[in-house]
């Protein structure tokens, strides 16, 4: 009606849409902000923080830096898991968390750890403290166009001009 609504978020296909219909987009990343997970390992349950699930480019999209784990494929099974260097530590103490599960959600989902990732601490709305791997998520979450809850970046080809992008599109 008379109503505008500003949002960052959008439809989880469109990034995959984008890509396959414009040659000048060479990748995207997907991320949905989880909110409140709890966090399961041995006797410990917490609720954390910053958990997302992600696509599988978010490390060569993003800078954010990995301490242990491929930044290719730390992200491309399905409930694979990166946790930050803090969440890595309150769960597994020194010991190395990759290959070893943890769990969460209420459902207590198991969930394999691939990677650990520097703590993040900037101005960004992407903090991330997990991710999970976006090929987690059910294909009719992902392939539904009615749902807009979903942060998008995408990467242009080198010369690509965002504005003239933008017209086109």
């Amino acid at each position: 009606q008379d109503t505008e609504v500003n949002a960052a978020t959008t439809m989880a296909p469109l990034g995959p849409a984008l890509k396959n219909d414009y040659p000048e987009v060479v990748s995207y990343c997907r991320f949905l902000d989880v909110g409140e997970e709890l966090v399961i390992k041995d006797e410990n349950k917490f609720y954390e923080q910053g958990f997302y699930f992600a696509d599988s480019s978010f490390f060569s999209i993003f800078d954010f830096k990995l301490i242990n784990g491929d930044p290719t494929t730390v992200l491309t099974k399905p409930e694979s898991i990166v946790l930050s260097e803090s969440i890595a530590k309150k769960y597994f103490g020194d010991e190395d968390p990759i290959g070893k599960e943890i769990k969460t959600g209420a459902e207590g989902w198991t969930r394999m750890v691939t990677g650990v990732m520097e703590d993040v601490e900037s101005k960004s709305h992407i903090l991330p403290r997990a991710l999970v791997s976006y090929s987690t998520l059910p294909e009719d979450r992902t392939n539904f166009w009615g749902n807009i809850s979903d942060f998008l970046y995408i990467q242009l080809a080198d010369g690509t001009s965002p504005d003239q992008f933008s017209k086109n599109f």
